[in-house]
């Protein structure tokens, strides 16, 4: 229970920072249909993926999804600012 409780805590500060950094973001936001992966769509998002992963932020592509970016319990929050803060700066924002 701690664990799922962590999980969605880290994915609903992902989602908000996510969304404040002006990303779409194509995950449920209701905890009961939400998984721990958090979908960033862009329109370059496997170019995006690649680059993520080049400088070793964990994370895969899907088409129509984009990014699955996917914290787990042991992560912290600025490991995920810092995940995001990369990618405003790959795309410029």
């Amino acid at each position: 229970k701690k664990i799922r409780e962590r999980s969605l805590a880290l994915t609903d500060y992902l989602i908000a920072l996510t969304e404040e950094a002006g990303f779409e973001i194509r995950t449920p936001r209701d905890h009961k249909h939400r998984g721990g992966t958090v979908s960033v769509f862009h329109p370059d998002a496997e170019h995006l993926c690649h680059e993520l992963i080049a400088r070793e932020i964990l994370c895969d592509f899907r088409p129509n999804a984009g990014i699955r970016l996917s914290p787990h319990f042991f992560n912290t929050e600025e490991e995920l600012e810092h995940a995001v803060a990369t990618l405003r700066e790959l795309v410029g924002k």
